[in-house]
């Protein structure tokens, strides 16, 4: 049992420093396809469990894909929630829809 705990600790410790490297001192590589994803699975509540923090929270190395990024970050300043334990309001949330529908800036064709 002592080696499962310290095991589980182990991996907690490492995924959290790498975390933590990466949104202190790197850019992420993402393409576009999973920008969507990761959108489509915030919006739908599918999403893993720190999946929209990491998006939101770690710079992305393509600057149009940073560009969305950003305004996904700012959407509950944008547009606040109306309701308790919402991220923002319904106008922001069409903002993410639209970025889904659109299927990212550049990504048509690609699918």
């Amino acid at each position: 049992m002592t080696g499962i705990l310290a095991l589980a600790t182990s991996v907690i410790l490492g995924v959290g420093l790498a975390l933590w490297f990466l949104k202190h001192h790197g850019k992420v590589k993402r393409t576009r396809e999973e920008v969507v994803t990761i959108i489509e699975s915030f919006i739908n509540g599918t999403g893993e469990e720190w999946g929209w923090d990491d998006f939101i929270s770690i710079p992305v190395h393509d600057p149009e894909l940073e560009k969305i990024r950003v305004r996904c970050a700012r959407l509950p300043e944008e547009y606040p929630p109306d309701k308790s334990g919402t991220y923002c309001n319904e106008k922001g949330l069409e903002v993410l829809r639209n970025f889904v529908g659109k299927k990212v800036p550049g990504s048509e064709g690609t699918g």
